[in-house]
């Protein structure tokens, strides 16, 4: 008689503890922490799972506070977040999730491989607000939505965002990412990003990828300028694979009604903050010779352009960037040395002519300065002026140009003429009047 009745008391207290931890599971899960977050995260196959508090049973679902999930692939975490986890998934474990809701969320992507598996576990994910981190990298999107299609694939979606990649600033418009069943199709649009020397208008990428660190596709590009100069919309072929970003820019085929002061072709590696130039080529309106860099290398971050020793070549002349730094159009710095350097470039001269020297330009809050030593020009000329040579050492400073030496020559004949001069204004004064030279850098 005693052990049916301790058989009853047993069982009423086994189906009176199913009954409350169906209905009171946040009890066990916020009193018993510790040994429930290591349960959780052997279910979800995890290294870590922790959280401050818990709300919610079996019946209504559950919603947590302060949750984070550790990883070898990710670190996740949020600050309030929902799931609508009942009794039937217990009993079911392929039976799908009907919701996750995730709100203040950072995510941190260690290393994401596509998976084959990615289309179980849950029919709807909605996250608000959620900073996505790779590197140095990062990305903020104020909403995104995952879904489970007919086909039973996922399709993400993500609205109104901004980031910073490879050390330029960016504001997103739209993010479209189709889950097939071995790889992924991606689109991704930027209405603005800039950096500390260019800028776009727009920015459409779309292709596919087998994981983050694996993809590839095309671009479009509007509105871009570099160094406050415009340059003709543009489109080519990326690929980022093994840590490397590359960048196919095609050749412009655009008209000549559509075409801008400027356009742009090359290939152009980035590995973090260092840009590694294959062949670039800007074209120039009007002008049948483009400015040509190959295999030169500098540094891109968010504050600042750096480099040294870059080479770049112009008709039969080249230019030297012995050391440069771009912080903004009014912050820069460049020592630069020229050989036989067609001036016909620099359009503001108005003037003709090979230059060879060194030029040092900075510019700052306090003051803009240009200095040029050795500077020597062949075959020089300004509208009906024109000279064999024309040497200079002086500066531009403030506005105003400072000649400490200028030196003239020019053959007539059998003869050669030749004048020195200590100043602009002798030079003005004992032999042209009428000259005036407008420098636009």
């Amino acid at each position: 008689m005693y052990r049916k009745l301790i058989a009853k008391l047993i069982l009423l207290l086994l189906l009176l503890f199913a009954i409350s931890v169906v209905f009171s599971t946040q009890i066990y899960l916020n009193n018993f922490k510790v040994s429930c977050q290591h349960i959780i995260a052997s279910l979800l196959s995890v290294n870590r799972v922790e959280y401050s508090y818990v709300s919610g049973n079996f019946m209504n679902g559950f919603s947590v506070t302060d949750l984070s999930i550790n990883s070898d692939n990710y670190i996740c975490q949020s600050k309030n977040t929902y799931v609508s986890l009942n009794l039937s998934h217990i009993f079911n474990r392929t039976k799908k999730i009907d919701f996750v809701k995730l709100e203040e969320v950072d995510f941190i992507l260690k290393d994401i491989p596509y998976s084959e598996t990615n289309g179980e576990g849950v029919e709807s994910v909605e996250i608000e607000n959620i900073h996505l981190s790779y590197k140095n990298n990062i990305v903020f999107l104020k909403k995104i939505n995952i879904k489970q299609g007919k086909d039973r694939r996922y399709s993400l979606k993500g609205q109104e965002g901004r980031g910073a990649f490879f050390g330029c600033d960016f504001n997103i418009s739209a993010l479209d990412i189709n889950f097939l069943d071995t790889y992924f199709q991606y689109s991704f649009k930027i209405n603005s990003f800039t950096s500390s020397g260019f800028d776009f208008e727009k920015l459409n990428f779309y292709g596919e990828g087998n994981s983050v660190v694996d993809l590839n596709g095309d671009f479009k590009a509007s509105g871009m300028k570099i160094l406050n100069k415009n340059f003709s919309d543009f489109e080519g072929e990326i690929e980022y694979l093994d840590n490397v970003f590359s960048i196919k820019l095609a050749e412009n085929n655009l008209d000549s009604n559509r075409l801008k002061d400027y356009s742009i072709s090359g290939v152009i590696n980035i590995q973090d903050t260092l840009v590694n130039i294959n062949k670039l080529a800007v074209e120039i309106k009007n002008d049948n010779f483009p400015l040509l860099i190959e295999n030169e290398t500098f540094f891109v971050n968010k504050d600042e352009w750096h480099g040294k020793n870059i080479k770049l070549k112009y008709k039969n002349g080249n230019l030297f960037a012995e050391n440069f730094k771009i912080k903004n159009l009014n912050d820069y710095f460049f020592d630069i040395k020229f050989d036989r350097f067609d001036i016909n470039l620099f359009k503001g001269l108005k003037a003709k002519g090979y230059l060879t020297g060194d030029l040092q330009i900075s510019a700052n809050k306090e003051n803009n300065s240009a200095i040029f030593s050795n500077a020597k020009i062949d075959n020089f000329s300004y509208e009906e002026y024109s000279f064999d040579s024309v040497e200079m050492e002086g500066a531009f400073k403030n506005n105003e140009l400072a000649l400490s030496d200028l030196s003239l020559s020019r053959k007539i004949g059998f003869l050669n003429v030749s004048g020195s001069f200590s100043s602009l204004d002798n030079f003005y004064n004992k032999i042209i009047h009428k000259l005036k030279l407008k420098i636009k850098l």
